[in-house]
Formats: structure tokens, C-alpha cells, sequence
């Protein structure tokens, strides 16, 4: 039992970290989708914006 739960904690951790890793790849991605979908957005905006 007590290994058990020394593993489950190990498979835990493990799993952390693939997912920090995972999740900080997936956030440089993100950070560059959300940019560039932030500029072309901004532009639509005031491109809308401007003839009202």
C-alpha cells in the first residue's frame, strides 16, 4: 500500500511535468496565435469602427 502511493505520487509528478512541459509549448503557440489574432482583430475593430 505504501508503495502503492509512493508510485501513484511518482506517476503523478511525472505527469506534471509532461504537462508543464506540454502546456508551456502549447502557451509560446498560444501567446503567438492570440497575438497575431489580436492584431488582425484590432485591425477589423477599427476598420468597423471607423465608417460608424
Amino acid at each position: 500500500m505504501v508503495f502503492k502511493t509512493w508510485a501513484s505520487k511518482l506517476e503523478y509528478l511525472l505527469l506534471l511535468a509532461v504537462l508543464g512541459i506540454v502546456f508551456v509549448k502549447a502557451r509560446v503557440n498560444l501567446l503567438f496565435l492570440l497575438a497575431t489574432f489580436l492584431i488582425f482583430d484590432v485591425g477589423a475593430l477599427g476598420y468597423l469602427i471607423s465608417p460608424n
